[in-house]
C-alpha cells in the first residue's frame, strides 16, 4: 500500500520560476503538483534537470505504487510516457514538459 505524504500540502510554486514559457510553467506546476501528493517534501529537489530515473527513485523511496506514480504523468503524455521510460536515466523533467507543450504549438 502506499505511504501518503499528501497531507502534507508542500508548496510547488518555486518549479514556476524555473519554466519562462507560460504554457511549460503551467505543466510543470500542474505535475510537480501531482507529484509532491506522493512524494511530499522530496518534490523540493525537483528541477528542470531532474532525470525521470531521479523521479522514479523517489517516488520508490516512498513507497509510491508504481500506477500512482505514472497518473503523474499519462492523464497528458499518454503513451509518450513509455517513451520517456525507455531513457529515463537521460529524460529530464525540462524534456517531459517541453514535449507536452509542443503539442500546444509551443
Amino acid at each position: 500500500m502506499t505511504r501518503s505524504p499528501s497531507n502534507q500540502n508542500v508548496d510547488v510554486e518555486f518549479i514556476r520560476l524555473l519554466f519562462t514559457d507560460p504554457v511549460e510553467e503551467q505543466i510543470a506546476h500542474r505535475w510537480a503538483s501531482r507529484f509532491a501528493s506522493l512524494v511530499g517534501p522530496q518534490v523540493l529537489q525537483l528541477r528542470p534537470e531532474s532525470t525521470l530515473a531521479e523521479m522514479i527513485e523517489w517516488a520508490a523511496a516512498a513507497e509510491v505504487d508504481s500506477m500512482d506514480f505514472a497518473l503523474v504523468f499519462e492523464p497528458e503524455l499518454r503513451m509518450g510516457l513509455a517513451e520517456f521510460l525507455d531513457y529515463a536515466e537521460h529524460a529530464t523533467f525540462r524534456e517531459m514538459v517541453q514535449h507536452y507543450a509542443s503539442l500546444f504549438g509551443g
